[in-house]
């Protein structure tokens, strides 16, 4: 596989092989958190989970709650609840952290819900500067009153930037409005997906994105000449058994790039590049591995690991074994990993 330096200044990564499985060589596993659950914290999966320095946010999928967790995964408190009140979000399409002033905040149809980060009290209620602010599917916090986000269909934008003093629009919206997890901060910089069909990684900066990683999957890469527009489209093409079609998500750390892709089949690739040497390890989640990177900071990568669904021939039940993990109570567990690169 070649990295090399594109006219942006850009890396580009050339993927020829997706046939990795080695990936509890490749994984060094640090440290292993089970979350401790209780009568106000009954926990399904993730729709998010934040991993701080301190804290463990945890957006709860089916209770449409969000838990906070201290670092050793003692329940703290539940932040905010569901409502119409001031104090309340009435729905949870994304939550985003101001680390500067222990603020997390939750978008919902009416704007942002802000509260401390650390015992969840309510601070107060945000609203953006767009007359359709219920049309931002995602948001992340850049700075000051500053938000980036994901628009639906009614905008011709995908992603706008809005300061609750203006609004601008920073990618031009060219196909169907898939809504995905578009954004991840790396060293309090903010970076954004690409739209469906394409696969490339922006970073934002003093308003306006520019490309840091492009992924070249070549002939098996999804054609632009099939590209959705409408939802129909997007229904045929999504299912269709061919190409790789979006990236869905993605973490970094000093070294490493971690991808998850929808490719052939509707099936799920999962990638980790090596910024700087360019190799790489990608191959299909078959669920051998049994764990789901959910971010990353500095050196290390951080995943979960619900118990309830672990195969016995997975990597994620020889991590159970090792650490003396009682599977049984079905809590998720958080894991912090780094890469072997002599695995590659």
């Amino acid at each position: 596989m070649a990295c090399k330096q594109t006219p942006a200044n850009s890396k580009e990564f050339h993927v020829d092989n997706y046939g990795y499985k080695n990936w509890s060589t490749l994984l060094n596993i640090k440290d292993v958190i089970q979350l401790q659950e209780n009568t106000n914290c009954l926990m399904s999966y993730a729709a998010k989970c934040i991993v701080l320095d301190s804290t463990i946010i945890y957006q709860d999928y089916k209770a449409k709650r969000i838990y906070s967790f201290s670092s050793d995964g003692k329940y703290l408190c539940t932040i905010g609840k569901m409502g119409h009140a001031a104090s309340e979000y009435t729905s949870i399409k994304d939550i985003c952290i101001n680390k500067k002033d222990s603020v997390m905040m939750v978008l919902d149809d009416r704007g942002l819900v802000c509260y401390n980060l650390y015992d969840g009290k309510f601070k107060e209620r945000k609203k953006f500067f767009s007359q359709n602010s219920n049309e931002y599917e995602k948001a992340e916090f850049v700075g000051n009153s500053e938000f980036i986000c994901f628009t639906d269909n009614r905008n011709d934008n995908t992603i706008v930037y809005d300061s609750q003093k203006e609004v601008k629009g920073l990618r031009k919206g060219k196909r169907f409005h898939f809504v995905l997890n578009p954004f991840y901060k790396y060293n309090e910089e903010c970076r954004v997906l690409s739209d469906y069909g394409d696969f490339y990684i922006d970073n934002y900066k003093d308003g306006r994105l520019e490309t840091l990683y492009k992924i070249d999957f070549g002939k098996n890469a999804l054609p632009a000449d099939v590209l959705p527009k409408t939802y129909k489209d997007f229904e045929v093409v999504d299912n269709s058994t061919d190409y790789f079609k979006c990236i869905v998500e993605a973490h970094e750390t000093s070294n490493w790039l971690y991808l998850k892709v929808v490719g052939p089949k509707q099936e799920y690739y999962i990638g980790f590049f090596n910024k700087k040497k360019g190799s790489y390890a990608f191959g299909q989640d078959d669920g051998k591995l049994g764990m789901f990177v959910i971010g990353a900071k500095e050196d290390n990568f951080y995943a979960i690991i619900y118990p309830e669904f672990v195969s016995p021939k997975s990597f994620a039940n020889e991590i159970l074994k090792k650490y003396g993990i009682d599977g049984s109570k079905n809590t998720p567990i958080i894991v912090k990993f780094c890469l072997n690169e002599k695995a590659l």
